[in-house]
């Protein structure tokens, strides 16, 4: 099969169609074969359509058993049972712990066997390639998220050496609002239905199923048998090219195992199985109070930090611009209060201009994936719960009227007047501390300053890039002096992108941070009733008030 793949391959990549030589080798496949060729071709001209130069049979014989890969009967290596572990990353917590709580029937010789880090059905051939190796009679597949009774796995056995059957497994709930088993249909008559060409034997036990779909969560494969009634590949995934419909890795197994061998694969009803929804912490199927469950203990904080994960895990990027790589940051991060859904990541540019650092620093949070960009300039002192006011505000904003949220500071200057500016009903454009009201909130209407600003990033996405620019001043001549007009800044330029795209900017005035002039050793606006996230430069500084 291998090799047929690859000439299957050079010739269409080469002339386009396929010689008349290796359609007389198609011809001999068997039904599985060759519908596992035709999905090949498929993909291969789906490959050569999209220009797409790497060779796909590759792939695909990674995934192939070698041809001589039966039971191994001679091999020096040998065991009874090969028990398969298939979980999605390596840190992921295995919750059956199979050495020291699940029973292992007696005289049993088995060996433990981890995989990771792979497509489920490639996961799984490995398992079965391993299992070969070791010379194993049968494989357990137990999923990482399954929970099991400690004697599972002696009734699976018990089951399989009364009725003789191939593959055998326990009964466990899909991860589903609805309770409904994750294998297909159930049945134990003699012959299914008229469709069916062959009659089974019927099952003498209450508790015993056949099914024509078997999920592979908790399933035990007796190998020699398969190996020798079924070819390989036994597990592969179908999925159209239009995406509209697939088959799994369990339906392709279970199809090819009753067309190969006119055998259903068994249910036990018996075994307690429970499913585990990692995520959402909920358990799928009902738990037995008499029997005991072969859970697994959490060993590293690697393993606790990995399940302890929520669903929704959002990111705010602090994003700190600086003049210089030695520049002091004011403000201890530390120290800063932020709501427990949320983890930051911290990112710092220095040595570009400033419309420049921050349009930088925005498209690396929009890389990552982050909620929240977090602007704060390395001479702003934030008060501890700052960010949290900020945060608070914007997810109570549902409906994302606000595209960002600042605090106040005054400028570094003989003047105590705000960073940021009002238009006046009057039309005159005015500093925010002159505005004599008492309100806490303010909906900015002209301009805000970017030292202490939560945006969501989302907004990065609907204005044009650069989002940040600065136009210099143009010197004009007024009488006999040069007199420098109409220079821009990056934060105004940033304002009315927002405004001019229907965001609505927020200002929390009672979110007082300090300002530091590092070079004079003074703070601007420091307010001593306030808890900050740093004193250090209140102790070494003199305030301005």
């Amino acid at each position: 099969m291998k090799d047929l793949l690859k000439v299957i391959e050079l010739e269409l990549r080469s002339n386009n169609k396929l010689s008349l030589n290796t359609w007389n080798k198609l011809s001999d496949l068997k039904d599985w074969d060759f519908n596992l060729v035709q999905h090949f071709i498929t993909e291969v001209n789906l490959n050569i359509k999209e220009g797409n130069n790497n060779f796909l049979y590759k792939k695909y014989n990674n995934n192939l058993l070698n041809s001589n890969n039966t039971f191994l009967k001679d091999s020096r290596i040998k065991y009874d049972l090969l028990i398969a572990i298939t979980k999605r990353e390596q840190s992921d917590l295995i919750l059956t712990d199979v050495i020291n709580r699940l029973v292992i029937p007696e005289k049993i010789n088995y060996k433990y066997f981890e995989v990771w880090g792979l497509p489920v059905e490639q996961a799984r051939n490995t398992c079965i390639n391993k299992a070969f190796e070791y010379g194993c009679e049968h494989i357990l597949f137990i999923d990482d998220d399954m929970i099991v009774e400690n004697t599972a796995l002696i009734k699976l056995w018990e089951t399989m050496e009364e009725t003789k059957a191939i593959v055998v497994a326990g009964n466990y709930n899909k991860k589903a609002e609805y309770e409904i088993t994750a294998h297909g249909s159930f049945f134990s008559a003699a012959k299914k239905d008229d469709s069916q060409d062959f009659a089974v034997e019927p099952l003498n036990k209450d508790y015993l199923k056949y099914t024509d779909l078997c999920a592979m969560g908790f399933t035990l494969i007796n190998l020699n048998l398969l190996s020798q009634k079924v070819p390989s590949p036994y597990f592969w995934v179908f999925l159209a090219p239009d995406g509209k419909w697939a088959m799994g890795e369990d339906a392709f197994f279970t199809k090819k195992l009753i067309e190969y061998t006119k055998e259903f694969p068994v249910v036990d009803f018996r075994p307690s199985i429970l499913h585990y929804d990692k995520r959402w912490k909920r358990i799928f199927g009902k738990r037995n109070k008499d029997v005991t469950y072969a859970t697994n203990k959490i060993d590293t904080f690697e393993q606790f930090d990995h399940i302890r994960q929520p669903p929704n895990y959002p990111l705010i990027t602090a994003c700190i611009p600086k003049r210089t790589e030695q520049d002091p940051i004011a403000t201890n991060f530390e120290s800063l209060l932020c709501l427990r859904g949320f983890r930051i990541e911290h990112t710092s540019v220095h040595g570009l201009p400033v419309d420049q650092a921050r349009n930088e620093l925005c498209v690396n949070s929009v890389k990552m994936g982050s909620k929240y960009t977090f602007f704060v300039d390395n001479d702003i002192i934030l008060p501890e719960n700052s960010l949290v006011k900020m945060l608070e505000f914007l997810e109570d904003d549902k409906n994302n009227q606000y595209g960002m949220v600042v605090g106040d500071y005054l400028l570094k200057g003989k003047v105590d007047h705000s960073i940021h500016l009002q238009l006046e009903k009057s039309g005159v454009v005015t500093e925010l501390n002159r505005i004599k009201n008492n309100d806490s909130e303010l909906d900015s209407n002209w301009l805000v300053g970017l030292g202490c600003a939560l945006i969501r990033t989302e907004v990065f996405r609907q204005l044009q890039f650069p989002w940040f620019q600065c136009y210099s001043p143009k010197l004009n001549k007024i009488g006999a002096d040069m007199v420098e007009e109409g220079g821009v800044n990056e934060d105004a330029h940033f304002s009315e992108l927002l405004f001019e795209n229907g965001y609505k900017i927020k200002i929390l005035r009672d979110i007082k941070c300090g300002h530091v002039d590092f070079q004079n050793k003074k703070i601007f606006g420091l307010d001593q009733n306030i808890e900050y996230s740093n004193f250090d430069w209140v102790n070494q500084f003199n305030l301005v008030t």
